[in-house]
This record gives C-alpha cells, sequence and structure tokens, in this order.
C-alpha cells in the first residue's frame, strides 16, 4: 500500500447566529453603553438643584439639626457659575415655613451641599373664633367716647 495523504477531517461548522440574536446583541451593548456613558457623566457633571440626591442630602442636613422638613419644593437654580451651582427651594417642616439658598460644589469626587441662607416666612397668627371669649386676663376693651 502506499501511503495516500489523506484530507484533514471536515471542521464541524461554526453555529451560525440567527439574525435575531444579532440583532439583540447589538442593542443591549448600545443600551448598556449608553447607560454607562450616563453614570459616568455623573463623575464628571455637577448635579442639578432639583436632583434626588440633593434633595436627599438637604432633608439630611435639616433633619441633623432636628428639623423635619414636610414641603421640599419650588426648587429653582439661582446661579451656575463655574464649579458652583447657587440654587433656592421653598420649605416647611411642622412649625416654620422658609425660603432656602443652597450651594453645590465639588468636594473630592462627591458633590457637597451647604445651606447659604435661611429666610424665615411670617406665618399669619390665627384668627380668633368668633364665638371666642377673651383671655381672663385680657385688659377690657376702651368704652367708646359718648357722642356729643
Amino acid at each position: 500500500m502506499t501511503d495516500q495523504p489523506t484530507a484533514p477531517a471536515p471542521q464541524p461548522a461554526p453555529p451560525t447566529r440567527s439574525r435575531w440574536g444579532r440583532i439583540g446583541s447589538i442593542a443591549l451593548g448600545v443600551v448598556v453603553v449608553v447607560l454607562g456613558g450616563v453614570k459616568l457623566l455623573d463623575f464628571f457633571v455637577l448635579p442639578g438643584c432639583d436632583a434626588t440626591r440633593i434633595g436627599d442630602t438637604v432633608r439630611d442636613i435639616f433633619k441633623s439639626k432636628d428639623v423635619e422638613l414636610v414641603k421640599f419644593e419650588q426648587i429653582k437654580p439661582i446661579s451656575g457659575e463655574g464649579s458652583t451651582k447657587m440654587c433656592g427651594a421653598y420649605i416647611e417642616s411642622a412649625d416654620e415655613k422658609a425660603n432656602i439658598e443652597y450651594s453645590i460644589t465639588w468636594q473630592g469626587w462627591s458633590p457637597y451641599v451647604k445651606i447659604e441662607k435661611v429666610e424665615t416666612l411670617a406665618s399669619p397668627e390665627p384668627a380668633p373664633a368668633p364665638d371666642a371669649a377673651p383671655a381672663p386676663d385680657a385688659a377690657p376693651a376702651p368704652k367708646p367716647a359718648p357722642a356729643q
């Protein structure tokens, strides 16, 4: 017998992906890149005045002073110069109402929030009920002067 070269054994065909599988993989890759880009952007862009984490920080600052905010609204940017943003908001606790100004700056790689100004709003005194009697220690009402 003579040695005849034998043909190499055929390789199994690589599995073929369906068209939809390929499209799905590409779409998933695009979504991952976009979401990663948005998250990465958070590391380099100062959050807005109304960002959830900034609102949570403002509430935590007041909570550390034993003031529980029941309202934190009307949030607006005042200025945004360079690496500092100034913001304003209306706050309300169980006892007081106020307009505040707060700044957002970088402290290392994290945003830092500082309350700059608190302007307490005067709350109107509740009007006495129409059928309420004067307090016992109240001075008597002056009598009208006789007409001449």
